[in-house]
């Protein structure tokens, strides 16, 4: 009896997983039906943006002036071709001269090639361009004796690889050549795995260390694409296309990212820092290039906004540092803040000129409370309580709904924070002066702000030449060692600092 009811037990559980066998297959049945909807859609939606995107590529391919034809393929390019042809199988330009735009015009226009010739690279007719040879002054041949994995050294001959690199031949040397680095690669026995040759260069560009040093050199120089390009025509007998210099700071940036995550981090360890944004034309509109600085790095974020979201999502990382800023309303986000006495004093001074009267002798009392504390090192927390309370005290002698006597009294907590905090400063200058330089270097590449990467390039650059300078060494020395070493580190050892005990502020009612 035991035994069927155990049969009849094992049926029924038999039947119980059929059951939900049959319900998970009709689940992922539906689940199949609602993913093959979604696929269905996403690539509906990405057709149609394909189709939106051309559509506007299409328009914006076209000059703003009516009178001037596009470049690209269009309906007129399209009439005017037929109507020179016809004009030239009747004869109407035969004999009248090339002014015109017969024949001759046409084989200007097609690169000094007949009809039916297929083109061909290389500048147009009666322009030098800036093309090289290909053939190499030298040949350095890089070997690799271990297995870059797991360290074997009994490797499998692979055929090698070659690039060509473009640098200063050594030395003190300013003659450029075309060295070739046969790069010898081997198969590991063990693990399969290819190990190649490292040689002193970078993707994305043919250019070596020397060169791509003098590119950073010269951009933190505020110098454009089209002036680096005229120097090394001019100075080295280098012709050097204004696109190839582009391509070579694209390179760079990705070199030095490494190196701009580790200024970041670097001023993550200071005791303070200052901090200040100033706008900037991008491409026609308003922008923002926002700065970090302390002693000895400085970091730049190049941005189309001024909101608060960018102290977020770039210095995320240094937003516990204490800070010295102005009184934007973004900085209100940061825990411990010093507010720029100078800001303040500036926009006092401009009421006490626009509306005399009582404003001349509260700007009089305002200032000379700074003379006195300027040159302060250090206060007591009592003594930090009653100049706050003297600063509340002027600002209630501005008028009712007077607009400085609301900031002062806004400003009031955060005036005295140099005093907890030895060594910062009671005001941004030193902030204001390297965005001053910065914004100067940017009415030259302005054009390149405009899109994300022309940002992200200009950011990294800056940045790392800035520290750099800060640091007693040429920008152009960090990108070869960098080339040479991916290793090698801006800030050696990293600073360990230890912050002193910090006095909390203490809000004071009017």
């Amino acid at each position: 009896m035991s035994t069927k009811s155990e049969a009849a037990l094992l049926r029924e559980e038999l039947t119980r997983l059929a059951v939900e066998n049959r319900e998970l297959r009709e689940t992922v049945s539906r689940l199949e039906a609602v993913h093959n909807k979604m696929v269905a859609a996403l690539k509906a939606e990405i057709d149609r943006l394909i189709l939106e995107i051309a559509e506007r590529d299409r328009r914006l391919a076209k000059y703003e002036n009516a009178h001037v034809p596009s470049s690209t393929g269009s309906l007129y390019n399209e009439k005017r071709a037929a109507f020179r042809k016809k004009m030239a199988e009747e004869g109407g330009y035969a004999g009248e001269g090339g002014d015109q735009g017969g024949p001759e015009s046409d084989d200007d226009d097609n690169n000094g090639k007949a009809e039916g010739e297929p083109s061909r690279r290389g500048p147009p007719a009666g322009h030098t361009g800036a093309s090289h040879k290909n053939k190499a002054d030298r040949t350095v041949v890089l070997r690799v004796c271990r297995c870059g994995t797991c360290g074997r050294g009994h490797l499998r001959k692979v055929p090698p690889v070659v690039k060509m690199v473009y640098d200063f031949a050594g030395g003190k040397s300013m003659v450029i050549e075309c060295i070739a680095y046969v790069m010898k690669r081997g198969s590991c026995k063990r693990c399969g795995e290819i190990t190649t040759a490292a040689a002193p260069t970078i993707p994305g560009t043919s250019f070596g260390p020397g060169i791509l040093g003098f590119i950073e050199e010269y951009y933190a120089g505020r110098c454009t694409d089209q002036t680096i390009s005229y120097f090394f025509d001019a100075l080295y007998g280098f012709g050097l296309s204004p696109n190839a210099v582009w391509n070579a700071r694209k390179a760079i940036r990705d070199l030095l990212m490494g190196t701009y995550a580790e200024i970041l981090d670097h001023i993550a360890e200071a005791l303070f820092m200052q901090m200040d944004e100033s706008p900037v034309r991008m491409n026609g509109k308003r922008g923002y290039i926002w700065l970090a600085t302390i002693g000895d790095a400085t970091y730049i974020v190049a941005a189309p906004s001024r909101a608060a979201a960018v102290l977020d999502i770039h210095f995320g990382k240094i937003l516990g540092v204490p800070v010295v800023s102005d009184g934007y309303v973004a900085y209100n986000v940061l825990p411990v803040r010093q507010r720029c006495w100078v800001h303040l004093l500036r926009e006092a001074e401009e009421y006490a000129i626009r509306n005399g009267g009582s404003d001349i002798s509260c700007h009089y009392r305002l200032l000379s409370l700074y003379r006195a504390i300027k040159g302060r090192k250090s206060a007591e927390s009592s003594e930090c309580l009653s100049l706050e309370r003297a600063v509340l005290e002027i600002a209630s002698s501005y008028p009712e709904g007077h607009k400085f006597r609301t900031k002062l009294e806004g400003a009031a907590p955060h005036l005295f924070t140099f005093l907890r905090y030895p060594g910062m400063p009671p005001h941004n200058n030193g902030a204001e002066l390297e965005i001053r330089d910065t914004a100067v270097l940017h009415r030259n590449v302005r054009h390149q702000l405009s899109t994300a990467e022309g940002r992200e390039v200009f950011s990294v650059l800056v940045s790392v030449a800035r520290t750099c300078r800060k640091l007693g060494i040429f920008p152009r020395t960090a990108v070869e060692n960098l080339v040479r070493d991916p290793d090698w580190r801006l800030f050696k050892p990293p600073p360990k600092q230890e912050r002193p005990e910090l006095v909390a502020p203490v809000a004071v009612a009017c």
